[in-house]
């Protein structure tokens, strides 16, 4: 499952992102950044079954530096 996460713009929101990836050891693969002024976006893809992948989701999404999180549509 591919995700894409809008984060609040700065280094520190992608760092505190990623180190809550790691230490929850979320089986993430494909993990692209792109900051720009006003917004970071990462898209990843979740290397596990999709019920696993929404739960991290939920996770991801509660963390305060995090705006929007949701899948990437499949074209």
């Amino acid at each position: 499952m591919t995700v894409e996460a809008r984060l609040e713009a700065g280094i520190y929101a992608l760092n505190r992102f990623l180190l809550t990836v790691q230490n929850k050891r979320m089986p993430v693969s494909d993990l692209r950044a792109h900051m720009q002024e006003g917004e970071t976006t990462v898209v990843f893809t979740f290397d596990c079954p999709e019920e696993n992948a929404r739960r991290y989701m939920i996770l991801l999404e509660n963390l305060e530096d995090v705006l929007t999180v949701g899948e990437v549509e499949k074209s």
